[in-house]
């Protein structure tokens, strides 16, 4: 594992030196072009074990809605859910892939600043629903929890603690 003192194979030897070229793709050193703009996120697409089970968590916990059911045959093998906030996430039934992310914090969910946090951490308190506790990360707080299929979600704040925050409970 590599630190900002100990460079490793994810860091290049020096903070300003260019990152090396990923496999395949080849360097356009002094070509002037860069990749095009990206607008954002268009879908999550989560792998489930059973769909039903699952999309009732994300619509009852994290406030979702079911905007389409994809049916096989006999059963719902997948589900688009989309969030008031307009994130739009996929399951699907395809319980191999989804058993192979438990213990994976798959999404990182924008919750505001620590009083948003706050309020789902209440949230998920009154509901039952188990959860980590609130932590202070690189990038802000943050709150997991974890869905049926011990897939990880984390309540990210927006906005980072600052130093004298970072001592707080």
């Amino acid at each position: 594992m590599s630190t900002p003192d100990t460079p490793g194979p994810d860091l290049p030897l020096h903070p300003t030196a260019p990152a090396p070229a990923a496999a395949g793709v080849e360097a356009h050193a002094g070509s002037g072009t860069s990749a095009p703009d990206l607008l954002g996120v268009h879908h999550l697409r989560l792998p489930v074990i059973e769909v039903e089970r699952s999309r009732d968590w994300y619509v009852q916990v994290l406030g979702f809605e079911t905007i389409l059911d994809y049916e096989e045959e006999d059963h719902v093998a997948g589900v688009l859910l989309r969030h008031a906030s307009g994130i739009v996430v996929g399951l699907h039934e395809i319980p191999g892939e989804a058993s192979m992310l438990a213990g994976f914090t798959i999404a990182a969910l924008a919750v505001g600043n620590r009083a948003d946090l706050d309020k789902w951490a209440a949230w998920l308190d009154e509901i039952g629903m188990a959860h980590g506790p609130v932590t202070d990360g690189h990038l802000g707080w943050f709150i997991t929890v974890t869905d049926p299929d011990g897939i990880v979600i984390e309540l990210h704040t927006l906005d980072q603690p600052s130093v004298g925050d970072a001592r707080r409970p």
